[in-house]
């Protein structure tokens, strides 16, 4: 069963976990050995799961679709390495919390921008208070992790 608020408080529960782990990994391994780690396991877990579901290994996918995924993975790429580089030098708290902020903010002058939706008062207020909030935990926070 589908539930949006339920899926969504475990994933808030969970992100921080794997933010916090990941910054004390990358205190023993570079990013591209976490990342090649990562995908391994990734890769064995996945393939086991469709093994036991009877499932094919590797499926017919239409052109449109090839192209996503390759833009997928040439995004995904420097998205986890640059967020590795943070986590290994930054306080986690402050990275995590001002990179939703900032993707938000990215994410509703994307919609305005390209989408054409329509600006609203209280997608103003939400934007100034992100800013506002934001502001105040770079700032109260102390650099360490």
């Amino acid at each position: 069963m589908y539930n949006f608020y339920v899926i969504l408080i475990i994933l808030a529960i969970l992100s921080p976990v794997i933010a916090f782990n990941k910054a004390k990994i990358l205190k023993s391994i570079s990013i591209t050995d976490d990342f090649f780690y990562t995908s391994l396991g990734f890769v064995i877990i996945l393939f086991f799961i469709k093994y036991f579901n009877k499932d094919k290994i590797i499926k017919k996918i239409d052109d449109d679709t090839l192209k996503r995924l390759g833009l997928q993975i040439i995004l995904i790429i420097p998205i986890i390495y640059l967020s590795g580089v943070i986590l290994k030098k930054e306080n986690v708290f402050v990275f995590k919390s001002l990179q939703r902020s900032v993707s938000i903010l990215v994410l509703l002058l994307y919609s305005i921008v390209v989408m054409k939706i329509k600006v609203t008062p209280p997608m103003i207020l939400g934007a100034i208070l992100l800013i506002t909030g934001s502001h105040l935990i770079d700032k109260s926070t102390p650099n360490s992790n």
